[in-house]
This record gives structure tokens, C-alpha cells and sequence, in this order.
């Protein structure tokens, strides 16, 4: 699993095509990659944060009709790689402004993280 910051998002829209099952995301893009070293398929290393998961449990989502519409995934982090350019070493936390993650939306829509709000935490 990959954290996408703005650079890579034309990529990581190109990965969102449909595919049959025994296809791969990797053969519509080029981009390098890196084995992993908990799990089988391999990391990318243009990403600024990769994380090595396993499925902990998959949860169908159903609607008002008992359709299945969505499945939520909760997963297991067994490794993780930070780049140094988003990673406070001394706080240990990620820097935020310097990542500018992507969410995916809804279909075609993608969404930059903005402002970043601090407030702090009554006692």
C-alpha cells in the first residue's frame, strides 16, 4: 500500500482502470520498483510512504436491499518505509505539508489535503 503525494497522481490515476484478475495495476504504468520484505508483490519507489500489509479482515458493506455495494478492508501493517523528505526523525511523525497526500474520490475525483488546522487538546 502507497501514499500518494501530487507528483505521482496522473500514475496513480492510470492504475485505476478495470482489469481482470490475473491482470496487474504495474503493467499499465512505468515506474520502478523494489522488493518487499514482508510480503510478495514488490513496493514502489516513487511513493514518499509504502507500507507492507496483509488482510486482517474484509467487511462486505451492503445497502437497504442486503446488496453487497462496498467491502471495507482492515489491514495489518507488517513493514513501512517513510522518505526522509516527510519524516520528522526526532518528532517521529510524518510532516504532513510536505507530503500533500491524494485521496481518490468518487469516480474521476481526486482530493489534495489543504490547510492544516492545529488546535490544542484540553487537559
Amino acid at each position: 500500500m502507497h501514499v500518494v503525494d501530487e507528483t505521482i497522481l496522473p500514475l496513480m490515476n492510470e492504475t485505476a482502470a478495470n482489469l481482470k484478475p490475473d491482470e496487474s495495476e504495474l503493467s499499465l504504468i512505468d515506474i520502478p520498483t523494489v522488493k518487499s520484505r514482508s510480503v510478495t508483490p514488490p513496493g514502489l519507489v516513487d511513493p514518499l510512504i509504502r507500507l507492507e500489509v496483509t488482510l486482517q479482515q474484509e467487511i462486505p458493506l451492503k445497502n437497504d436491499e442486503d446488496t453487497v455495494v462496498s467491502d471495507l478492508f482492515i489491514l495489518k501493517v507488517l513493514d513501512y518505509y517513510f522518505n526522509e523528505t516527510v519524516f520528522d526523525l526526532e518528532k517521529e511523525y510524518i510532516l504532513s505539508e510536505k507530503l500533500r497526500p491524494v485521496a481518490r474520490l468518487a469516480g474521476n475525483n481526486y482530493a489534495l489535503f489543504g490547510e492544516v488546522l492545529s488546535l490544542v487538546r484540553p487537559n
